[in-house]
């Protein structure tokens, strides 16, 4: 049987390129699933990237202007 792999707060931050206190805020509102060992969370990898997906940005379509005369 495998060992399930867990991330601590600190490893999801470094994930994510967040602080600390944003991911405990995360878990928190609940919008991050982790459960508690003593006075640390354990965070499922997948639960994180199922949560944090980065935006993906399109290109934005730029629009010439006319210059005006004096």
């Amino acid at each position: 049987m495998s060992e399930i792999e867990y991330l601590t707060v600190k490893q999801a931050a470094a994930r994510t390129g967040r602080v600390r206190q944003t991911i405990v805020a995360w878990i928190k509102s609940g919008k991050l699933p982790a459960a508690r060992l003593g006075q640390a969370y354990c965070i499922l990898p997948e639960d994180l990237d199922r949560m944090y997906k980065p935006v993906q940005v399109k290109p934005v379509m730029t629009i010439e202007t006319e210059e005006v005369e004096d």
